[in-house]
C-alpha cells in the first residue's frame, strides 16, 4: 500500500520520488489535490478519504489508516425515473419523500410534464441557504452571478451559445429548477431538455454598451425565476462602437460554484475546439445531494458542533455591522496580489509545519477579526470544498458543492506553531461534517434564535493551473471571445476569498459599507506578515496585525494638534494682561449690572487681600461656594491670584454633599454669597458681597505660578458613591481659552455663562472671553429655564458663544431655534447629541455654528465637531477631532491601537489631561496611565468611553464601557440602541438602561420624549435594523427625562416600567382567526404542544428553512406573508398584524369560469 501511494503522489504532485515519511503538504498538496488523490487511490482499490489524507499526511501515516476494502462508503441510490415512466410515484423516489399529491403539484409545473422529468430530489445544505436568501428578498437576488464576454462575430456568438447548450446537456444540475410551493420541503427536478432562450437587446451606440447591458443584473432590481430550468439567463447586444458583440451569461449560484465556473469554460472551450468527445462522463449532482442525505447523520453533525460551538454565546461581529440579510448592493472590493516571493515564503511555513496554506489563511483571518473585534475567541464562516466527501468523480462534478460552515479559533493561546496546527486539526475535522446544513451549526451553538453566528466569511480557493487556465483560455479565445468581468456578490457584510494559484494568491475582499475594503484587506496582509517570519515559537498575542501606514495614521497623523501656546502663562496672568490693556472694556454683565475690566481686577485685588490676610497661600485649595454671578468670578480670581486652587461647590446642592466636599477637598477658606447657608464644618467663612467691591486695596504679594500648577479642583461622580476631585492645571485650562484653541475668540466674543461652576465648561464661558478681551453674560437659574426669558437675553446682549448640554439642547432647540442659529459658536454636549434634532435646527433655520463637543472633566474638552450638513440617516453626529495639543488614542484591551472603524477604549493625552484624583493615588495611577507613544513620563488618561475612528479623522462616540450590558448571553452597547431610537420622526430624546425584573433578569428599557409616541412603533423600528436582544422589552413615554446638576440624563431617576410598557411576556391565548392559525402551523411545525400570540418562532426553534416552510403552509390558509416578513416580526401577534388579517383571513374568490369541453372555446366570452 505504500508504494502504491508514494506512486500516486509522485504522478500526481510531479515529484521524482517520495519516501515514506514525506508529508504531502510538505511536497504542494492541497485539499484539490487530495480530492484526485483519493480518485486515483480508488482506482487501484485503496479506499480512503480526504479526512484522512488530512489527518494522516505522510506515506506510512495514510497506509496504516487506509483499509484495502471500502467501509462506510454512502451508496447513491439509483435513478428509478426512466424516460418511458409515465407516472411519477413516491417509490421512485428514494432521496425524498412526497406524497402522490406532492409529486404531481410539482410535475404540474414541468413543461412537457412527466416526459420532462428526469429527476427529483431535496436540496444540498448551502442550496437551502441559497434558496433562503431568494425568497428573503422578493425584491433583488443577491446570488446571482454575472459573466460579461465579447466576441468577435455575429458566428462565433451563435457558437459559443451552442456550445454552451451542449454544456447545459451534459449536466443534469444545469438542468434544474425548484419548487417549495405546498411541499413540506423544497425540492430540485431535473429537465430532460431544457433550451437556453437568448434575449437580444438594442444597446444604444452612442453609450457605454458594457454598461447598458450588465445594468441588467443589477442586483437590486434583477431576479431570476428558480422555477423553470435552466437556471440561466443570456442576453446580448452589438456593440457598435467597438464592432463586436456583447454577451451576459448570469448564472444563479445555487447551481454553481467557483470550480463549476471553471470546468464550464474547459467544457465550453473543448466542445468549440472540436475535443467534445474527449470530455470524460458527467458527475450525477444527485450524488451530491445523496451524501448529504445519506451521509453523517444529523445526530453526529450536532454533536461535533455542540462541543465546537455550545458555550458561544454572542456573535462575532467586526465593525458592528450585523445584517446578514444583505442584498449585495453597496458593496466595495479591494484586491491584491501576493507575489511569488511572499507567497513562497507561505507555503514555506505551510511546508515546515505539515500543513496547507489554507490552514495559515485561517488563522490569519481569526488574527484580524480578533483585533477588530476585541475578542480571543472568534468566529467566522468558511466555504467548504464540498468534494471530500463527494463520491467518486467529485473532482471533476458541475453544480453547487461547496458548503458554509462555523470555524472557531482562539488567536492569542499558545504560540504560532500551536496555532497553525490547531486551525488545521480543526479543519480537518471539519471536513468530516462537510455538508451539514449551517442552520443546524448554529442551533448548537450559545447565540440565541434570530442572531447571526458570525458575519464574515473566508472562501479559500485553488484556482486552475497555469496550463488548465492557458488551455481553456486558448480555446475560447480561438473562437473569439474575451472575458470582460465576472460579478459575484454575497449576504454576508465581509467575504474574503483567497484563490490561490501555481506560485501566487491573489486576495480579494468585498465589504458592505461603512466597512473599508482595502483597510481591512491591508489587515490580512500584515497577518500573513507577522506569520511568515519564520519563528513559529512566538506567542500568537505578539501579533499586531495592524500595518505601519494605519498605526502612523491613527496615531501620528490624526494626533497631529501641535499648537503654540503662551508660554508659561496661567489664567489670572492672561485676565491681568487684558485688563491693564482695556481696563475700560466690559468684562462681565450680571442681571442689570456691567462690569469692566478695571473694576472687577481691583475687586478681585482686594478679595486676594482678605485671603492673604487669613494665610491662604499658594497650592493651598479654597472652595468656592457660590451660584453663577460676578461676585462668584471675582472670588476664582482672587484665589488663582495668590497661587492657590479653586474648588467650586454648588450652593444649591444638599447640605450633607456640600459637607462631603468640603471635607473631602481639605479646605480651610471657603467664598460664598452673603446669607447663604453652609454645613456646620470647621472652616473660615468669607462672604464675597459686591457692595464691597469697591474698597480700598492694598498690594499683596503674588507668588510666581507655573502652567502646570493646579488652578481648579472639580468633583465628579464615583462608582463608588463617593466624589472624586479632579484637579486641573493651568496649563490644562489655558489651551482651552486662548484665542484657536477651541474656536477663534476674540473681543468681540460674548459667552452666555449657563454651566454650573462645578461643570467643568464653566471654564471656557468664564475664561473664554475673559482671557481674549471679551465679555460674558451671567444667565441666573431662573432666566435659564424659562425658554422666552432666556431667548430674550441672548438677543439683547448679543451673545456669540455658548454652551449647552445635550438635555437642554433637546429641550430649547425645538422652541429657541432662531435664535440658537443666530450664535457664531453653539457647543452641545456632556451625552449624546440627538442628530435628528441637529438636523432640524440646520433644516429650519440654516444653522452653521453648531458644535458637537466632548470630554470628560479629567482632559476637560478634548475634541469638537462643527456640523455643516444635517445628519446622515441612521448616523450620529460625530464629536469630532482632538483640539489642539491634545490626542486621542482608540485602544483595545491590551493598549494597542485600533485601526479605521474598530471599536476601542477612549485615551486622551496632552496639555489637557488633569493631574490626577485628589488625594486618591490608587485611582490615579488606575486611570491615569503611562502614555503608550511616549517614553518621557507623560500620561494619558483612560476615560472608560467607546469609540471609533472614522476614515476623515473625526471620531464617532459609542456610550460608556460601562454602559455595556449583558443581556441573554449578549453584550449590548445601550448608546446603540439610543442611536437607533433617535432615527424614528417624533423621538425627541431617549434613555436605554437595564434593569432587574422580579426574578433577577436583566431586561432592556427604553425610556423616550414626548410621551405620545407609540411604544409598538420603536419596538417594531428596532426589531427590524437590530437583532432581538437588543430590542427593549419595555418602553416607558416621559414628558421630559430626568437630567441631574450637570445636565446629563439622570438615569438613577428613571421610573420603573408598569406593566403597560411590555409587550406580554408568558403564555396568551391567540385573539382572532389569523392569530389562531398562525399559531396552529407553528405548533405543527415546530412540534410544540401550544403557541402564544407573544411567542417567538426562532426562539420556539425555528430557522430559516422552517421559515420557509412555514410562509407555504401559511399561504395555504389564506395568509400571504414572505419570509422576510417571519424574520422582522417574529411573534404571533406581530405576525398577523403585518398582514394586515389581525381579525380575519383572506378570502378566496370562486372560478367564475365554467367549465366547458374542448368544442365549446368559440363562444366563450372574457369579461373583467
Amino acid at each position: 500500500i505504500e508504494q502504491a501511494i508514494a506512486g500516486v503522489w509522485a504522478e500526481l504532485l510531479g515529484v521524482e520520488r517520495v519516501g515514506r515519511f514525506d508529508d504531502f503538504f510538505a511536497l504542494g498538496g492541497h485539499s484539490l489535490l487530495a480530492v484526485s488523490l483519493v480518485e486515483r487511490l480508488r482506482e487501484r482499490e485503496i479506499a480512503t478519504d480526504v479526512r484522512t489524507v488530512f489527518a494522516h499526511p505522510t506515506v506510512a501515516a495514510l497506509a496504516e489508516a487506509t483499509v484495502t476494502a471500502p467501509a462506510g462508503a454512502v451508496e447513491v441510490p439509483a435513478n428509478l425515473i426512466g424516460e418511458d415512466t409515465a407516472v411519477i410515484t413516491p417509490d421512485l423516489l428514494p432521496l425524498v419523500e412526497l406524497s402522490q399529491e406532492q409529486i404531481d403539484r410539482v410535475v404540474a409545473q414541468i413543461p412537457g410534464g412527466t416526459g420532462n422529468v428526469q429527476d427529483i430530489y431535496p436540496l444540498a445544505p448551502l442550496q437551502e441557504g441559497m434558496l433562503f436568501h431568494h425568497l428573503m428578498s422578493p425584491e433583488h437576488d443577491v446570488y446571482v452571478l454575472s459573466n460579461l464576454l465579447a466576441i468577435d462575430t455575429r458566428e462565433n456568438l451563435d457558437g459559443f451559445l451552442a456550445a454552451l447548450q451542449t454544456v447545459i446537456d451534459r449536466h443534469d444540475v444545469l438542468r434544474t429548477s425548484f419548487h417549495w410551493e405546498g411541499l413540506p420541503q423544497p425540492v430540485q427536478v431535473v429537465h430532460r431538455r431544457p433550451a437556453l432562450a437568448l434575449e437580444e437587446i438594442e444597446l444604444d451606440p452612442d453609450g457605454d454598451a458594457a454598461r447598458q447591458l450588465t445594468s441588467r443584473n443589477d442586483s437590486s432590481r434583477f431576479r431570476m425565476d428558480l422555477t423553470t430550468a435552466p437556471p440561466l439567463r443570456v442576453l446580448t447586444g452589438y456593440d457598435a462602437a467597438n464592432d463586436r458583440w456583447l454577451l451576459l451569461v448570469l448564472m444563479h449560484h445555487i447551481v454553481d460554484d467557483h470550480s463549476t465556473m471553471e470546468r464550464l469554460l474547459e467544457e465550453i472551450g473543448a466542445v468549440l475546439s472540436g475535443r467534445h468527445d474527449l470530455l470524460p462522463e458527467p458527475v450525477p449532482y444527485r450524488n451530491v445531494v445523496a451524501q448529504a442525505v445519506l451521509g453523517v447523520s444529523e445526530a453526529e453533525h450536532e454533536a461535533f458542533f455542540t462541543g465546537l460551538l455550545g458555550d458561544v454565546e454572542e456573535p462575532c461581529v467586526p465593525y458592528g455591522v450585523l445584517d446578514v440579510h444583505g442584498d449585495g448592493s453597496d458593496v466595495a472590493e479591494a484586491e491584491i496580489v501576493v507575489d511569488a516571493g511572499a507567497a513562497e515564503q507561505i507555503r514555506a511555513l505551510a511546508r515546515r509545519e505539515g500543513v496547507s496554506a489554507a490552514s495559515l489563511f485561517h488563522l490569519a483571518w481569526a488574527l484580524v477579526l480578533a483585533r477588530l473585534t476585541g475578542r480571543d475567541d472568534v468566529v467566522f464562516g468558511t466555504v467548504l470544498f464540498g468534494r471530500m466527501h463527494g463520491g467518486s468523480g467529485a473532482d471533476r462534478g458541475v453544480g453547487l458543492f461547496i458548503n458554509t460552515l462555523p470555524v472557531r479559533v482562539r488567536p492569542t493561546a499558545g504560540t504560532i506553531g500551536d496555532g497553525i496546527r490547531g486551525t488545521h486539526r480543526l479543519l480537518t475535522e471539519l471536513i468530516g461534517h462537510e455538508h451539514a446544513p449551517l442552520g443546524l451549526a448554529q442551533r448548537c451553538s450559545g447565540v440565541p434564535a434570530g442572531a447571526p453566528l458570525f458575519t464574515t466569511l473566508l472562501n479559500y480557493r485553488h484556482g486552475m493551473s497555469a496550463v488548465a487556465a492557458a488551455d481553456a483560455a486558448e480555446a475560447v479565445a480561438w473562437a473569439g471571445v474575451t472575458e470582460l468581468g465576472v460579478q459575484a456578490r454575497t449576504n454576508y457584510p465581509v467575504l474574503m476569498s483567497v484563490d490561490e494559484f501555481d506560485d501566487w494568491f491573489l486576495l480579494s475582499l468585498q465589504a458592505q459599507a461603512p466597512i473599508d475594503a482595502d483597510r481591512m484587506l491591508g489587515l490580512l496582509v500584515a497577518a500573513l506578515h507577522d506569520l511568515a517570519d519564520g519563528d513559529t515559537g512566538r506567542d500568537l498575542a505578539e501579533l499586531d496585525v495592524l500595518p505601519e501606514a494605519e498605526r502612523h495614521r491613527v496615531v501620528e497623523e490624526f494626533n497631529a494638534t501641535g499648537m503654540s501656546l503662551p508660554s508659561g502663562a496661567t489664567l489670572h496672568g492672561l485676565f491681568a494682561e487684558r485688563a491693564a490693556e482695556t481696563p475700560d472694556a466690559v468684562a462681565v454683565i450680571d442681571g442689570g449690572g456691567v462690569w469692566s475690566y478695571g473694576a472687577l481686577d481691583m475687586w478681585a485685588w482686594g478679595l486676594a487681600e482678605r485671603l492673604s490676610d487669613l494665610g491662604v497661600r499658594a497650592g493651598e485649595r479654597v472652595a468656592v461656594v457660590m451660584d453663577r454671578s460676578v461676585a462668584l468670578v471675582a472670588a476664582e480670581l482672587a484665589v488663582l491670584r495668590l497661587g492657590a486652587v479653586c474648588v467650586p461647590i454648588d450652593p444649591a446642592g444638599p447640605q450633607q454633599r456640600m459637607r462631603d466636599l468640603l471635607v473631602t477637598s481639605g479646605v480651610r477658606v471657603a467664598l460664598t454669597a452673603p446669607g447663604l447657608e453652609l454645613p456646620d464644618v470647621m472652616i473660615v467663612r468669607v462672604d464675597v458681597d459686591p457692595a464691597e467691591a469697591d474698597g480700598p486695596v492694598r498690594p499683596v504679594p503674588v507668588p510666581a505660578v507655573a502652567d502646570d500648577t493646579g488652578a481648579y479642583v472639580l468633583f465628579t461622580s464615583g462608582s463608588t458613591g463617593t466624589p472624586k476631585g479632579v484637579l486641573l492645571p493651568h496649563r490644562a485650562l489655558v489651551r482651552l481659552v486662548v484665542d484657536g484653541g477651541v474656536v477663534p475668540i476674540d473681543r468681540f466674543t460674548r459667552t452666555a455663562f449657563v454651566t454650573s461652576p462645578t461643570f467643568d465648561m464653566s471654564v471656557l464661558e468664564l475664561w473664554g472671553p475673559l482671557v481674549n478681551g471679551g465679555s460674558t453674560v451671567v444667565v441666573s437659574r431662573s432666566d435659564l429655564l424659562d425658554p422666552e426669558v432666556f431667548a430674550d437675553l441672548l438677543i439683547q446682549h448679543e451673545v456669540s458663544m455658548m454652551w449647552l448640554t445635550v438635555g437642554l439642547f433637546h429641550r430649547y432647540a425645538p422652541v429657541m431655534g432662531k435664535t440658537l442659529s443666530g450664535l457664531r459658536h453653539l457647543f452641545v454636549g456632556g451625552d449624546v447629541v440627538n442628530p435628528e434634532a441637529v438636523g432640524q435646527l440646520i433644516r429650519e433655520h440654516a444653522a452653521d455654528g453648531l458644535i458637537n463637543g466632548y470630554g470628560p472633566t479629567e482632559a476637560t474638552l478634548v475634541t469638537t465637531y462643527r456640523v455643516s450638513a444635517p445628519p446622515s440617516a441612521g448616523r450620529s453626529v460625530p464629536i469630532g477631532r482632538p483640539l489642539p495639543n491634545n490626542q486621542v488614542y482608540l485602544l483595545d484591551d491590551r493598549g494597542r491601537p485600533l485601526p479605521v472603524g474598530a471599536v476601542g477604549e477612549l485615551y486622551v493625552g496632552g496639555a489637557g489631561v488633569a493631574q490626577g484624583y485628589l488625594d486618591q493615588p490608587v485611582l490615579t495611577a488606575g486611570r491615569f496611565v503611562p502614555h503608550p507613544f511616549d517614553d518621557g513620563g507623560a500620561r494619558v488618561y483612560r476615560t472608560g468611553d467607546l469609540g471609533r475612528w472614522l476614515p476623515d479623522g473625526t471620531i464617532e462616540f459609542l456610550g460608556r464601557n460601562d454602559h455595556q450590558v449583558k443581556i441573554r448571553g449578549f453584550r449590548v452597547e445601550l448608546g446603540e440602541i439610543e442611536a437607533r431610537l433617535l432615527e424614528v420622526p417624533g423621538v425627541e430624546q431617549v434613555s436605554v438602561v437595564a434593569r432587574a425584573d422580579a426574578g433577577g433578569d436583566r431586561q432592556l428599557v427604553a425610556y423616550h420624549v414626548p410621551a405620545e409616541v407609540d411604544g409598538a412603533n420603536l419596538r417594531e423600528h428596532l426589531a427590524a435594523v437590530l437583532p432581538g436582544y437588543m430590542v427593549p422589552a419595555a418602553f416607558v413615554g416621559l414628558d421630559r427625562l430626568p437630567l441631574n446638576k450637570n445636565g446629563k440624563v439622570d438615569r438613577a431617576a428613571l421610573p420603573a416600567p408598569d406593566s403597560d410598557a411590555f409587550a406580554r411576556a408568558g403564555y396568551q391565548e391567540p385573539q382572532g382567526a389569523a392569530e389562531q392559525t398562525i399559531a396552529a402551523v407553528w405548533a405543527e411545525l415546530l412540534g410544540v404542544e401550544r403557541v402564544g400570540r407573544f411567542d417567538d418562532f426562532f426562539v420556539l426553534g425555528g430557522h430559516s428553512l422552517t421559515a420557509v416552510t412555514l410562509v407555504e403552509r401559511l399561504r395555504e390558509h389564506g395568509l400571504p406573508v414572505d419570509v422576510r416578513t417571519v424574520f422582522t416580526h417574529p411573534t404571533v401577534a406581530d405576525l398577523a398584524a403585518s398582514v394586515g388579517t389581525a381579525d380575519r383571513l383572506v378570502e378566496v374568490p370562486d372560478n367564475l369560469i365554467p367549465d366547458i369541453g374542448p368544442d365549446d372555446d368559440a363562444g366563450l366570452e372574457f369579461t373583467l
